[in-house]
């Protein structure tokens, strides 16, 4: 796979080994929301848009490595976390999906968005592209998704959206 050839060849390059040397212990799809592959820099800033990649966890003397891998370029990223530092884009975009989901929530009750509140924002990894918010008799690419868990709350009921990239979802159960 050249993804897993891709991310021995940067790490070996990096630490001075053969490729190898590596053992591959995990290789997922991914979808990045910025172009920092989930390893932003600090002082960097990234293009907010999705890139489909991979992450690939390697082995070498019993230390893992954690390579993301998209548009071509593979970048090592020092924490095992791809959430560990949040970039002033990625609160920006944290911001603006919260945002959204706060007028589609006050649309669907008729309420004004004064009244919406947001209780909790949290990074989440979803199997699907349907950000585990599955619409009955629809096929999602099957590709793990990062995006955000925005928790509202309106007259005391707790709705749930969840959003990645520009798309922001209502999941069923929440009461409109």
């Amino acid at each position: 796979m050249e993804a897993v050839d891709l991310a021995r060849e940067t790490v070996a390059r990096e630490l001075g080994v053969e490729a190898d040397a590596f053992a591959v212990q995990k290789v997922e799809a991914v979808e990045w929301r910025d172009t920092s592959l989930g390893c932003p820099k600090k002082g960097m800033s990234y293009a907010p848009v999705i890139v489909p990649g991979y992450r690939v966890v390697l082995e070498h003397e019993g230390r893992a490595h954690d390579v993301h891998i998209g548009g071509g370029r593979a970048v090592r990223c020092e924490s095992s976390s791809p959430r560990a530092t949040v970039s002033a884009d990625t609160a920006l975009a944290a911001a603006r999906a919260a945002g959204r989901a706060r007028e589609d929530l006050a649309r669907r009750l008729g309420v004004t968005t004064a009244t919406v509140k947001v209780r909790r924002l949290k990074w989440a990894t979803w199997p699907d592209a349907s950000l585990g918010c599955a619409e009955p008799n629809t096929t999602y690419p099957q590709v793990e998704t990062e995006g955000l868990l925005v928790e509202l709350e309106v007259a005391g009921k707790t709705h749930e959206y969840h959003a990645a990239g520009e798309r922001v979802v209502p999941c069923p159960g929440s009461n409109f």
